[in-house]
Parts: structure tokens; C-alpha cells; sequence
């Protein structure tokens, strides 16, 4: 399953489900907004994204929701789930976990690591999980990634966290730089 990041479902997402396709797996490119849209801009996403911003339930609940209709799939093997997430879609990834559902991985790549829903970080994840983050990121800052770390401690959940220096948030999708100056893309609102 891989979700999606903020712009929604672009070819980076589709690639990366293409390609785990090829190796055998049955993948899930999660569509974000809908109708299969990347939106253009960064204002437009963040107007986009405001009402998850503005529900706790309902990043775990869109996770929840692509989870399950992966679980309808008759060719896939429910103990064997990953689920793969950039930005918004890392934090979709790490939420669905959160939830108690039987994700054998996660990798989240520069996604939001606290929890919308302060009890669910008290659950232990049952899979593995792998962050990889970029290390001046303002929506990850480091204070974050240590209550992140303290979360896994706390709950023993199996987890890795990558820290990658010289990178901006977003640096797994190509052109992330053409949003603008790197500062703008990892500050807008």
C-alpha cells in the first residue's frame, strides 16, 4: 500500500506501486484527493488539506479506509501488509499502524510522526517501522522526532529511524524543487 504525498497521486506514487507490482506484490497507490489528482500548487494543497488538518479522525480513517480496500483483494495475504507513505501519506502510513491493524512494515518518508490521536501513540505497533526523515525539516522538527523515538521506546515497537542531511522535506519526489525555494516548500502553511 503506498500513500500518497500531499499533492495527491502523482507518478512518483504510481511508480513506487508499479514497481512492488513487478516484484510480485499486490500494491495499492492511494489516491489522496480523488479522480487520481496531483494538484499543481502549494497553496491549493493546503487548502485541500485543511479539513484533515482540522478532524484528528480523519487521517486515520482515510488510511483505514484504502487498508480495507486492500484487505477486499482476494490475491492478498492479510498477514503480510506494508504500508508505505510520503509526507501527509508517512503519517497516513504510521496512523494506520497506530490503529492496531496487522501492518507487517512501515516506511514513512518525511512524514509527520506524531500521532492526531494522542492515545493511539500509546499502542505498539506490531510491524516494523522505518522513518526516514530530512534533518532540517520544520514539519518533522527534532523535538518531534524525539517524542517519535520516546513513542517506540515506550510501546517496544521494532523501529528505525533514517536522518538524512543536506535534503528538504519532500526530497523523495522528483521536482519537489520546482514548488519553489526548498525554504517555501518546507514552510507553507
Amino acid at each position: 500500500m503506498v500513500y500518497s504525498h500531499a499533492r495527491g497521486l502523482g507518478d512518483h506514487d504510481k511508480s513506487v506501486a508499479e514497481r512492488l507490482a513487478k516484484l510480485g506484490y499486490v500494491a495499492l497507490a492511494c489516491d489522496l484527493h480523488g479522480n487520481g489528482q496531483e494538484l499543481a500548487t502549494l497553496a491549493e494543497t493546503f487548502e485541500r488539506l485543511q479539513p484533515l488538518r482540522d478532524s484528528p479522525t480523519k487521517v486515520p480513517a482515510r488510511a483505514k479506509a484504502a487498508f480495507d480496500t486492500l484487505l477486499r483483494r482476494p490475491e492478498v495475504d492479510p498477514e503480510k501488509i506494508a504500508a508505505i507513505g510520503y509526507c501527509i501519506g508517512g503519517a497516513m502510513a504510521l496512523e494506520l499502524a497506530r490503529t492496531g491493524e496487522n501492518i507487517a512494515a512501515v516506511v514513512a518518508f518525511h512524514g509527520r510522526l506524531v500521532s492526531t490521536l494522542p492515545e493511539s501513540a500509546k499502542k505498539r505497533i506490531k510491524g516494523k517501522v522505518l522513518a526516514c526523515l530530512d534533518a532540517d525539516d520544520p514539519h518533522v522538527p527534532v523535538k518531534q522526532r524525539l517524542a517519535f523515538e520516546e513513542e517506540m521506546r515506550a510501546t517496544k515497537t521494532d523501529c528505525q529511524i533514517n536522518v538524512y542531511s543536506g535534503v528538504v522535506h519532500g526530497f523523495t519526489t522528483k521536482g519537489i524543487e520546482s514548488l519553489g525555494d526548498p525554504k517555501d516548500v518546507m514552510n507553507a502553511p
